[in-house]
This record gives C-alpha cells, structure tokens and sequence, in this order.
C-alpha cells in the first residue's frame, strides 16, 4: 500500500511541474521579440516605433496587415497612458509611451494571474522608451493611467529583456490618475490592480518550478529506495 501511495505521489508531482511548465512557457514571450512594433532595437532604447518629437502619448494610429500577435498593436490598453519627463545625471529626457502588442497584453494578463492572484485586474499594457544611456542605477518615472486612484494596491510588471522574465518593479506612489515606479530598463509595462501586490522582483514561475523539481526528484528517490528495500 505504501508503495503504492508513494508511485502515485511521484506521478503526480511530475505531473504537476509539467503543467507549470507549459504555464510559464505559455505566458512568455516568443524567442526573437516581445515588444511590438515599439520595441527599442537591440543596444539602444530609443524605440524604432516611438511618435514624433513632442509628442509622448499613446500611439492609436499604428495599423498592420500582419497576423503575428508580437506585430499588432493593442491601442486600446495604452489609450489615454502618458508619462512625465525623468531627469538622468542632471539632464531632463522626455519618456515616449506607446502601444504594445497584443501578445505582449496576452502575456501580461497570463503572468499577472500568477504573481497577483485570479483576482488580478491588468488595467493597462503599454511600451515606454527613453532616449538612449545607461539607467542601471534606477530611475523614478510617473506613468499618467486613467482610472488608477489613491489607495489602489498597484503591482508594475515589466518584461526583462534581459532576464527573459516579467519581473516585479518597486511602486514608489499611487495617486489618482498616477503611478510612479523604479525602471532600470524599459520595454512593455503592465498596471495591475490587485488585492495584495508581490514582493518587489518576485519571480513566482522560475520558484514554483524549482519546488516542483526538488518534489519530484524527492519522491522518486523515495520510491527507488522502497523498491530496494522489498
């Protein structure tokens, strides 16, 4: 019987870390882009796809014929976002916000489930770029969302590049029709209104995984072990 329970116990987490897998997997982005028509280009941050000078509001004109998720643009989750200018080693720089893909608004409201909860409501999916340099050491930047209010429970979520993760951003303020949040580099960026926000750089898929591998590896060494024994 107990070696019966033990079998059953190993299938099943096994089973179990291949569903989350295929979840994470399924919430990520596709290998070559995940930042839509707005992207910066590789080494600079300045974005291909930014509006004219001036002008840092959403982007609702963009159109394509193009049946690939990562080229077509959702207008209607960055319509209304702006943000203010950021000040960078004394130098005032304007922040260009646009609209992302529609695989990118995808991949943002699969992800916000798992760091926020099924309760987790994406109000806005938008790419911000800035002119390029170095903002490593961190900068502040006010993103401008309609319908954000003080005392909202806000969580930014921001496509890492180059970790290949969504990761947690520091929420510095929340006011109404405001969020303020700590960017070291800048691509697509998800406003989350949630019950309970997840520690700043919580990488839930990649934990949750290496629990399920560690459960897994476990058990079937119980297992082994016990078919020695008899």
């Amino acid at each position: 019987m107990k070696k019966k329970f033990l079998k059953f116990f190993a299938v099943l987490a096994c089973l179990v870390m291949v569903m989350s897998v295929t979840a994470f997997a399924a919430d990520s982005p596709s290998t070559g882009g995940n930042s839509g028509t707005s992207s910066p280009s590789a080494g600079d941050n300045s974005g291909t796809g930014s509006p004219s000078a001036g002008n840092n509001t959403a982007d609702s004109s963009s159109s394509t014929t193009s049946n690939d998720p990562y080229q077509v643009p959702a207008t209607d989750k960055a319509q209304g976002v702006t943000a203010n200018k950021i000040t960078v080693n004394g130098t005032e720089v304007a922040v260009t916000v646009n609209a992302a893909s529609k695989a990118d608004v995808a991949n943002a409201e699969a992800i916000a489930k798992v760091y926020c909860g099924d309760k987790a409501e994406v109000v806005n999916v938008f790419d911000i770029t800035v002119p390029a340099g170095d903002y490593s050491a961190g900068v502040d930047v006010t993103m401008n969302v309609p319908g954000v209010k003080a005392g909202d429970t806000i969580a930014v979520l921001h496509w890492n590049a180059q970790k290949g993760i969504w990761e947690n951003l520091a929420v510095t303020n929340v006011a109404d029709g405001s969020v303020t949040a700590t960017f070291t580099s800048f691509s697509p960026v998800a406003i989350v209104r949630t019950e309970a926000a997840p520690s700043t750089g919580y990488e839930a898929p990649v934990a949750l995984i290496a629990v399920l591998v560690v459960a897994a590896a476990g058990a079937a060494f119980c297992v082994r072990r016990r078919a020695i024994a008899e």
